[in-house]
């Protein structure tokens, strides 16, 4: 008879399973018990939710046997944790950040695949935006951990010409007008309108 018997238990992946020795006790003789018998792994949903049969056989000296065993269940509730997510930020639209490198760590786990996106929320112009970036770990039991970064991109800077012409004088026969100037911009494409007009003078 085992002096002893551990109950069925449940655990999480992290914890170490423990193969504990039990005695027994016979009537007649001394009971030996095998403590070392290889624990049976049954295969679950996922790589980190399984179960463990544990067996004993206990024996007396006349060969009569007892037999006991117990199930473990394994169990991955515990969703990865994400590391190095920046917080929400602005910038000027000629200066965006790159991408930060972020990864994740998970208490069974010990590669966590991180999947990066990244998408735009259009703004009042074409220099005025939002850059939404999102990451999500995946472990092998499907829990996860999802964060994300909104960029707000500002566009206040105006526009600059390349080169404008000088103020110029002409012969009334001999009005010769100069190319129009062209102008950049850091965040958009520019458009230049002519404002150009006659001042009359003296005659």
């Amino acid at each position: 008879v085992f002096t002893y018997t551990p109950e069925d238990q449940s655990q999480s992946c992290e914890e170490s399973i423990v193969h504990p020795d039990l005695s027994a006790t016979d009537n007649c003789s001394e009971a030996k018990v095998d403590n070392h018998i290889e624990d049976e792994r049954v295969d679950g949903n996922c790589p980190n939710q399984y179960r463990v049969i544990q067996r004993w056989v206990a024996r007396d000296d006349c060969g009569n046997t007892a037999n006991y065993s117990r199930r473990i269940h394994v169990y991955d509730r515990t969703a990865p944790h994400l590391i190095g997510v920046p917080e929400d930020t602005s910038a000027p639209c000629f200066n965006i950040p790159e991408p930060a490198e972020v990864s994740a760590r998970d208490n069974c786990d010990n590669y966590v695949r991180v999947e990066f996106r990244e998408k735009l929320v259009d703004g009042s112009c074409k220099g005025t935006y939002t850059i939404v970036r999102s990451w999500v770990a995946s472990d092998s039991c499907g829990n996860y951990d999802y964060a994300e970064q909104r960029i707000a991109v500002y566009d206040t800077f105006p526009p600059e010409f390349n080169e404008v012409p000088e103020d110029l004088r002409f012969e009334c026969d001999s009005v010769k007008l100069p190319a129009p100037p062209t102008a950049r911009d850091s965040c958009s494409n520019v458009t230049i309108t002519d404002q150009s007009y006659r001042q009359a003078g003296d005659c």
